[in-house]
């Protein structure tokens, strides 16, 4: 009787052990998923300086856009639509602002930025960005440095960088034919996206 009890235990003490194992593994499983469910995209952020966007279907509203800016920003967008993010205009802040800002005093050489304002707290990336013309440098420019302007920081949203005549830090484009390069009044003002600059967002989408 007391061997057969002690069979018993024995038994008991295995089924226990095999349990916790099956546990712990598929704790382990679930781990495992749930870190590639999280894990991050490729970054199309070829040049250290874009917004990644947490969704590949974009919303721009246009905010206080002077009449140079108010058609530059569609031409911008449109380039953006070559990647695969899809984009359109709406009357609310929901994804991209787009609007125009005096900068003068220790802004006299910038002519536009990107920022993110407001975060994704599920993936990380940017929920709302606020891109920004600056009416002061930008001052009696042509419409074609205009529309140059409107793809660079419009390709910023996209988390496209900064392109220059080097590969480090920034993207090479020895041709200057991106409107992501640094300079733009140093390499011509190129107003639209490259091939690179395509399949860099299109990598991270």
């Amino acid at each position: 009787m007391k061997q057969a009890t002690r069979t018993t235990r024995a038994a008991r003490t295995a089924l226990t052990a095999r349990k916790t194992a099956a546990r712990a593994t598929a704790g382990l499983a679930v781990i495992a998923l749930t870190q590639a469910l999280l894990a991050p995209t490729a970054s199309a952020n070829h040049g250290g300086s874009g917004v990644e966007p947490d969704n590949s279907g974009q919303y721009f509203q246009k905010y206080y856009l002077n009449s140079a800016a108010n058609t530059a920003s569609g031409h911008g967008k449109s380039q953006l639509e070559r990647t695969d993010i899809s984009t359109h205009w709406t009357t609310n802040w929901s994804d991209v602002r787009l609007r125009d800002w005096w900068g003068d005093e220790g802004n006299a050489n910038v002519y536009g930025w990107a920022r993110c304002e407001e975060s994704n707290w599920w993936n990380g990336k940017c929920d709302k960005i606020l891109v920004f013309f600056n009416e002061y440098t930008m001052s009696g420019k042509s419409a074609a440095k205009w529309r140059s302007l409107a793809c660079h920081e419009i390709g910023h949203t996209g988390d496209l960088g900064h392109r220059g005549s080097g590969s480090n830090p920034y993207s090479a484009d020895s041709n200057y034919n991106s409107c992501m390069q640094t300079y733009l009044n140093s390499s011509g003002w190129p107003q639209n996206l490259d091939n690179h600059d395509i399949n860099a967002v299109n990598a991270g989408v």
